[in-house]
This record gives structure tokens, sequence and C-alpha cells, in this order.
């Protein structure tokens, strides 16, 4: 909740910007792609994708061999400001796992390791 909170606050992102950075940077780079990954339409999708080109954060790539297929990815300045998003996100859970004792830590680890398997 806190890494949308700072991307809305901070770098005026809606919800749906930041998830659909957020999944480019992650490699998937398709409209059809990000429609399915984040449960919207692919209207939605693309309305979603206009708004980030227009502000400079994602750019369109048309492919030579297929002209439907167009590849979304992200701009120098997209890159950094999803690298800002998140760096401001781990500072903020550094601040808070601070509190922790080393063994409430490692504790903390495990459980996440056992949920990533899941």
């Amino acid at each position: 909740m806190h890494i949308r909170q700072t991307a809305a606050e901070r770098f005026s992102l809606s919800f749906e910007q930041f998830h659909l950075l957020r999944h480019i940077h992650r490699g998937l780079d398709s409209n059809s792609g990000l429609s399915a990954a984040l449960h919207i339409s692919r209207p939605a999708t693309s309305q979603v994708v206009d708004v980030l080109v227009a502000k400079g954060l994602i750019e369109r790539s048309p492919n030579d061999q297929d002209r439907r297929f167009v590849r979304l990815l992200l701009t120098p300045s997209g890159k950094a400001l999803i690298e800002a998003v998140y760096d401001e996100n781990r500072n903020w859970m550094m601040e808070r796992w601070s509190a922790l004792q080393p063994d409430e830590l490692t504790s903390l680890i495990q459980a996440f390791d056992a949920l990533q398997k899941v």
C-alpha cells in the first residue's frame, strides 16, 4: 500500500499507471499482456499507455516483422521514475524493519521465503 501511495503522492501516478510501469519494468511489453496482468480491458490499457507515452515514461516500438505488434518500453525517464519509487519504498521498509531484533528479522525472512514458495 505504501508503494502505491508513494507513486501517487510523490510521482503523480495513478494505481493503473504505476502497475503498468511496474509490469513493463519486469518485462511485459505488449498491450494484451498488460491487459491480462492488470485485469483491465485492452481499451483501458491503451488509455493508460497513451497517458504514460504523453508523460514521456514509456515509448511504443513497432515490430518490423509484424506491424500489428507494438512493443512497449520504458524510457530513461520511466526507468528513473520506477527506480525512484522502489528506492523510496526500500528506505521506508528499512526504517520500519530497523526496530526489529536480529532473531525477529531472521523469522521474517524465513516467512517471506515460505510465502514465495507458495
